[in-house]
């Protein structure tokens, strides 16, 4: 596990995926993004690292300097394929 303090979970252009009514959604960090993490900074965010699939979401918050601290734990390895549907 690993935590790191910075504005928002990711930068413009990094790939993540979110669970959304039971669909995994692939989608790129950008200004977008940060609109919808700043109205529900409570989600739960998957990236890969590697070969690796990681979680991350917001552990705290301070309101007085607007720094937030992220949480981030390996979700499992291996080789593994996603499957997208039309």
């Amino acid at each position: 596990m690993k935590t790191q303090i910075k504005k928002y979970p990711f930068n413009e252009g990094d790939d993540y995926w979110t669970v959304e009514n039971g669909v995994l959604e692939c989608s790129c960090w950008d200004d977008v993004s940060e609109e919808m993490f700043d109205v529900n900074p409570n989600g739960i965010y998957y990236y890969i690292e590697g070969n690796l699939i990681a979680m991350t979401k917001l552990h705290s918050q301070d309101n007085a300097t607007g720094e937030r601290t992220f949480i981030s734990q390996l979700v499992c390895a291996g080789t593994h394929q996603f499957r997208t549907h039309k």
